[in-house]
């Protein structure tokens, strides 16, 4: 197995109411037909309402006019503002206020590099301890105002700020996860003294340790990788593909588990070939899904595209020693 598309692949590219009750009333006159009673005899009755004429149709009550309710708009909250008195992103500021030091990546979502920038970012803050803000170079909201106040930034790129908002440190393009780590080291209060406490209580990795195993995990991994010949048919490379390409990934995981040399030259080199295998995986899996999809036109570009990061990645290994990962060709 290579951690390539090798040969094999670049062949085969090619969603009511109420009824309100009426009380009825009975009215009562002392007119009718005459009676044997002596009137005398009888007592005398008050007229009813006082003497006053009542109608026979009771006039309807008078409509009472009812005043609506004022309607009153109900309180929108306002929204809290994206940029701070001094001229930062409000979401960079608030994580100042919980990090004495906070990387920021800026990065473009459509861009592949950009998601290695960033994962590389995230990793060197959680190394040196320090915050993490990811900010989206499409959203004006987020990025702008950092453009506003240095300038046009490219994507990616890295910045360190330092409480309570001074840049610290600021790379153009791609930084792996070592140097981000140092320079938000660099940037923390007492950050350089507690490396070396901890450097001087971990056991010293020299740079051919590591190459040396990082070379067998290759040599192993690779020696026991399924082989697939040149001219298989469509059917057969698209089953195979897919186991390769998580050997490929379990591969990267076992070299990104051993300890980094101790010295910062060493662990740089280390990295960078850690980056490259990385960036490789990635376009190899992009490259597999193009096939799959019959986009020959993707194909073909991202054939290229690998040409160039089985160079990078071959070189990296045999900069750092690593001569056994040094196959990728293969």
């Amino acid at each position: 197995m290579s951690l390539t598309v090798s040969p094999q692949i670049r062949l085969v590219a090619l969603v009511g109411a109420l009824a309100a009750a009426g009380l009825g009333a009975f009215m009562f006159t002392t007119r009718g037909a005459p009676s044997s009673v002596d009137s005398a005899a009888l007592p005398k009755v008050k007229p009813l309402y006082h003497g006053r004429k009542v109608a026979a149709h009771p006039a309807p009550p008078k409509k009472q006019t009812v005043t609506p309710a004022r309607h009153v708009a109900p309180k929108v909250p306002s929204k809290p503002p994206v940029v701070a008195t001094n001229g930062l992103p409000m979401v960079l500021v608030q994580a100042l206020a919980r990090h004495p030091v906070v990387v920021v990546a800026l990065y473009d979502p459509q861009a592949r590099i950009d998601g290695i920038s960033l994962a590389e970012a995230q990793a060197g803050a959680a190394v040196a301890g320090a915050g993490f803000v990811p900010l989206d170079v499409l959203d004006t909201q987020q990025a702008g105002p950092l453009m506003k106040l240095l300038g046009v930034l490219p994507d990616p790129a890295v910045l360190v700020y330092r409480r309570p908002g001074d840049l610290a440190a600021r790379f153009d393009g791609f930084a792996d996860r070592d140097t981000v780590a140092q320079a938000a080291t660099n940037a923390t209060p007492d950050g350089l003294a507690r490396q070396a406490a901890t450097e001087r209580a971990t056991p010293v990795v020299t740079r051919d340790a590591w190459a040396r195993r990082a070379s067998k995990v290759c040599s192993r991994t690779w020696a026991n990788a399924p082989r697939i010949a040149a001219n298989a048919p469509r059917a057969k490379f698209l089953k195979w593909a897919p186991g390769a390409l998580a050997r490929q990934q379990q591969l990267i995981a076992q070299l990104a588990a051993l300890s980094l040399p101790t010295y910062e030259s060493d662990r740089l080199l280390a990295n960078r070939f850690l980056t490259a295998a990385r960036r490789f995986h990635t376009t190899d899996s992009t490259l597999f899904l193009a096939i799959k999809r019959n986009d020959s036109a993707a194909t073909l570009r991202l054939l290229n595209v690998e040409v160039a990061e089985i160079a990078q990645a071959n070189e990296a290994a045999r900069a750092v020693g690593a001569t056994g990962c040094a196959a990728f060709d293969k």
